[in-house]
């Protein structure tokens, strides 16, 4: 199939509802390629028509030599399996895009190359996501640039939702630009990058060097049957052949990670994250002895049954059906949290959360809004459900309700499940602005309808009870394209905060937290200090700077009162912990370590013997949370867990604390810094609520170096807002 033409090339469009099987496809020219596009609705596709030709003349190819490449977009319900794609510039344009999409089924390209590279512009990006397992041979997304023109290296995004992944080497680097991000996202039990190629006498499996800025490097492994680690220098298993980095970054500090190097657990140092499966307890390299928790499915206690809810909003009674809503999510909350007969109060009318948010309004000046989300007709098959509902209460309003229709889970053409899972993926890649599709999507979908129905009452704070699909997703990131050109998140018009019910949240009179005292506690390295056994967790030189900070904001709003010390390191240890927690009178607890689904890690302990980490359930059964205001976890995971209750931020508010900040996902060291600052600045210095306080720190960041929500979403308040 050949649309190659002298000047340009043609377009090369190709659907079926069944199975579409090729022989070699280009579209080249000496100008600009031509696109690419094949679409099989129901079967497979197959570009290399199982056969094996000696020249390799079996490819994909929309190359432009003095112009753009084209873009090369296969999509299918099976397996894709093709051989070499090109979609590269040789001269003054750009790398064209590379999408491979298989819904169900594998991608495999025989072990021949993906190549967007540019010779002299920016490269394109490549996108393979599937189902079952991907197996590629090297990715070139690479930019050579010379002279005063600058292009950057294309962005790699590699995501099996359940099976494994082996690649080639993967470049992309930029000589006089930014070099992409790669990212690497397996459900499987392995990730392979098996060929390395040698850059500046080091062989890297994966490159990613650029003159202004080195691309970011993501790689996640989530299942571990067959290990959980994984190590660079040994493709064996799970890892790299070679070296992952880009050597020196432009301010001359040093971002790679060398070969013999092996990751359990987390692993975060500057751009380059791994992640691997949590470890097992009985693994001898696993610096902890308790057993993780159990995690609790939501199958693990008596089903909430919504189809109560679903009558009621039938019926047109939408007060009766937050009631409903509310106290079937209030009895979930506390079932997932080990309370499988919950004695819980149970909420009558909306009368109470109107008089909630008077007084909260009264007191902070906020005008709020508690909204809940839910989704009816979901099934196993169908986890986005048929319809979306939403329900708003103020102080002075009627409820108001809108529902919107979803056509097998879908919405603006994507199921609502992907589109969070888009929106949470493409949020961790600092380079790209490929969120805010998804972001503005999420906002059209679960503001956007009740949003003018709000205006009258001049809301400006919001309260959000929502669907188990919504709960992981950083509401402070969604992105408003209507209201100007440039959009705007939602955190820069709304403070915001989650909880899983009314029931959950602790009505006590406000208390503002201007100059109050702080227990702080972190760590910036861990391990075992007595037997000398390594850890997996990378150190966190950021700590000291953020328990420093807040102690000098706590020195400049009171200088004249007695505030407690840091509690660093040795000092950040299970004793002492629980020991403070009941005995320190401090209304503000502080923690700045790693984190992990259901668990924070302590400080450097002195004994094998000895767990280096509290879990959930310690925390849910420690005395003297009861009367503490505010709990902060300034560590990664600490709003996941295995069933969508709000991880160990949901520990904090059924141990009794007012509220707690917890975070989505893998937060930076440097990034952390300034967002916690910001907080506390506001908090402790200038007398706002800790929604307020939140929203202004998460705005400031949208104007400093940190400025993608990467880095300030991941933060969000559960519990009382105020």
């Amino acid at each position: 199939m050949n649309a190659s033409g002298n000047e340009n090339g043609g377009n090369i469009n190709l659907s079926a509802n069944g199975d579409i099987q090729t022989l070699g496809i280009r579209s080249t020219s000496y100008g600009k390629a031509g696109n690419i596009t094949l679409v099989s609705t129901q079967g497979k596709i197959n570009t290399t028509n199982n056969t094996v030709i000696p020249d390799n003349s079996i490819y994909i190819s929309a190359i432009g030599a003095n112009g753009n490449g084209g873009s090369v977009i296969l999509s299918a319900y099976g397996d894709i399996v093709t051989n070499d794609i090109y979609a590269e510039s040789y001269a003054g344009g750009v790398g064209g895009s590379i999408k491979l999409t298989s819904e169900t089924g594998k991608i495999d390209t025989n072990g021949k190359q993906i190549s967007t590279y540019a010779n002299n512009g920016k490269a394109g990006n490549v996108t393979l996501k599937s189902v079952e397992d991907i197996k590629v041979g090297d990715i070139v997304a690479n930019s050579r640039m010379g002279g005063d023109i600058v292009g950057n290296g294309g962005v790699v995004k590699l995501t099996s939702t359940s099976g494994n992944i082996e690649s080639g080497s993967i470049t992309t680097s930029s000589q006089n630009g930014a070099a992409g991000n790669v990212t690497i996202d397996a459900g499987g039990e392995s990730i392979k990058i098996v060929n390395s190629l040698s850059q500046n006498g080091t062989d890297y499996s994966i490159y990613s060097a650029g003159a202004t800025k080195n691309g970011g490097i993501t790689i996640n492994r989530k299942s571990g049957s067959t290990g959980t680690f994984f190590a660079v220098g040994d493709a064996t298993y799970n890892g790299t052949k070679g070296a992952i980095g880009g050597g020196k970054d432009a301010n001359g500090v040093e971002n790679s990670l060398l070969t013999t190097t092996i990751v359990t657990g987390t692993y975060v140092d500057g751009n380059i994250r791994i992640l691997t499966p949590d470890i097992p307890a009985s693994s001898l390299s696993k610096p902890r002895t308790i057993p993780a928790e159990t995690p609790t499915t939501t199958n693990s206690f008596a089903p909430v049954d919504s189809n109560k809810v679903q009558n009621l909003i039938n019926l047109g009674k939408y007060e009766q059906a937050i009631v409903a809503l509310d106290n079937l999510r209030t009895i979930e909350f506390y079932q997932s949290q080990g309370n499988t007969s919950p004695t819980v109060p149970q909420l009558n009318s909306v009368n109470p959360i109107k008089n909630f948010l008077n007084a909260g309004d009264t007191a902070t000046g906020s005008k709020s809004a508690m909204i809940y989300t839910f989704l009816s007709g979901t099934t196993l098959n169908n986890p986005s459900g048929t319809s979306l509902h939403l329900f708003a209460v103020t102080s002075t309003s009627d409820v108001i309700y809108r529902t919107i229709p979803l056509i097998n889970g879908q919405y603006q053409g994507l199921t609502v499940k992907d589109t969070a899972t888009d929106f949470k993926t493409d949020l961790q890649d600092f380079s790209s602005e490929d969120y805010k599709d998804s972001a503005s999507r999420l906002y059209d979908l679960i503001f956007r309808p009740i949003k003018d129905a709000l205006s009258p009452y001049q809301v400006n704070n919001l309260i959000f009870s929502n669907d188990s699909l919504f709960r992981t997703i950083p509401l402070a990131a969604l992105y408003d394209k209507q209201t100007q050109t440039t959009g705007r998140h939602l955190v820069q018009d709304f403070s915001s905060s989650v909880t899983p019910s009314f029931q959950v949240i602790e009505k006590d009179k406000y208390t503002s937290l201007k100059s109050a005292n702080v227990l702080k506690m972190g760590a910036t390295s861990f391990g075992f200090v007595k037997d000398q056994i390594p850890t997996s967790w990378s150190a966190l030189p950021g700590t000291r700077a953020e328990l420093e900070n807040i102690a000098q904001i706590e020195l400049q709003t009171s200088p004249n009162v007695r505030h407690s010390p840091i509690y660093l390191n040795s000092q950040f240890s299970k004793e002492n912990f629980q020991t403070l927690i009941s005995k320190n009178d401090a209304p503000i607890i502080h923690l700045a370590t790693h984190g992990r689904k259901n668990a924070v890690v302590l400080g450097t302990i002195n004994s094998s013997k000895e767990s280096n980490e509290i879990s959930a359930s310690e925390l849910r059964q420690l005395k003297g949370l009861s009367n503490k205001d505010l709990l902060v976890f300034s560590a990664c995971q600490t709003f996941l867990d295995d069933n969508f209750s709000y991880g160990m931020a949901g520990a904090a508010l059924v141990a009794g604390v007012k509220s707690t900040i917890a975070s989505y996902w893998d937060v930076s060291d440097d990034g952390t810094v300034p967002v916690m600052t910001g907080f506390y600045q506001q908090l402790l210095g200038n007398g706002l609520p800790k929604t307020k306080a939140l929203q202004t720190a998460q705005i400031a960041m949208l104007t400093s170096n940190y400025n993608h929500p990467m880095y300030w979403a991941s933060f969000a308040l559960a519990g009382n807002p105020w």
